[in-house]
């Protein structure tokens, strides 16, 4: 596993109530921290940081990881000695639900008495069988 806590990037966003977050290849540390503005501090290794996508749509901020064959391909054949830690700082005023796939570690536990729910898990998408038969 690897760390890069020394790049980060800050992203200001417009504002958002829930966060959808996938990533099914690094280990993510989601931290989230209330306050007055939206916006998401990444820190990860530069290769990683410039496939992070962050977007809002109908108030939900939709963070995914994107990249092409060769990567994609990169990212099936990760193992936990290759798995890079990717840490999110995501500061928004009354977050109310958060909805991740991968593996993410989620703290809450600057929101005090006002925790968002966190829903873990949820649709991946119909896999069919390989090859398929018909």
């Amino acid at each position: 596993m690897q760390t890069h806590d020394d790049v980060q990037a800050q992203i200001p966003l417009p504002h958002f109530d829930h966060l959808k977050l996938r990533d099914p290849v690094n280990q993510v540390e989601l931290v989230i921290v209330p306050a007055e503005t939206c916006a998401v501090a990444i820190r990860s290794s530069d290769t990683i940081r410039e496939r992070i996508r962050c977007r809002v749509r109908e108030g939900i901020l939709e963070i995914t990881l994107a990249g092409n064959l060769v990567q994609r391909i990169q990212d099936a054949l990760t193992t936990s000695l290759t798995r890079e830690t990717v840490r999110l700082e995501v500061s928004a005023p009354g977050l109310r639900s958060i909805d991740v796939l991968g593996w993410i570690a989620v703290d809450t536990r600057a929101c005090g008495a006002q925790q968002p729910r966190v829903i873990r898990g949820g649709p991946i998408g119909k896999r069919t069988p390989f090859p398929p038969w018909n």
